[in-house]
Order: structure tokens, then C-alpha cells, then sequence
């Protein structure tokens, strides 16, 4: 296999590159099963946007209005950040 950092060929077993000295944790993810990598990709996503719904549904009411604010800026942050790590 190759490392995906530098593009030299390593071990097929190897936790590091001996190259570059990165960390090849694709390995990792490839043991998972398919099914538990797809959940975690929904919980990263549906999380956020679950919070970003109530606030937006929030925001009307006089006396949420700066609780919702807040929930929909920590969401947005927080789906930036999930989108950052699913890349």
C-alpha cells in the first residue's frame, strides 16, 4: 500500500508511515464496517442541524430570541466543523 501522505509504498500492516512518520489511520476506518462509518457520517451531520432547526423555529418567540440566536450560530459552527472532518 501506499501512504497517503507522501505516496511512498509502506507495509500493508504498518500504523506509520516510515517516511514521512505520519499516521496511515485509514486503516482504521477500513475495519469498520460500512454501515457504523455511514452512521457516524449522519450523527455528525443530523446533530447540528437538528439544533439548527429548533433554533430557527425558536427565533420567532420574544422571549427564546437570544437562545435561539445562540443555537443556530453553535450550529453552524458545529456543521462546519463536521463537514472540516468528514473531508
Amino acid at each position: 500500500m501506499y501512504c497517503k501522505y507522501c505516496g511512498k509504498e509502506i507495509y500493508d500492516d504498518a500504523v506509520i508511515c516510515i517516511h514521512c512518520g505520519r499516521n496511515t489511520s485509514f486503516k482504521q476506518l477500513q475495519k469498520w464496517m460500512p454501515g457504523v462509518y455511514i452512521l457516524l457520517i449522519l450523527a455528525a451531520l443530523l446533530i447540528p442541524l437538528s439544533g439548527l432547526l429548533v433554533g430557527l423555529l425558536n427565533i420567532d418567540k420574544a422571549s427564546k430570541k437570544e437562545q435561539s440566536s445562540t443555537l443556530i450560530v453553535i450550529s453552524l459552527v458545529n456543521i462546519f466543523i463536521s463537514i472540516l472532518f468528514l473531508l
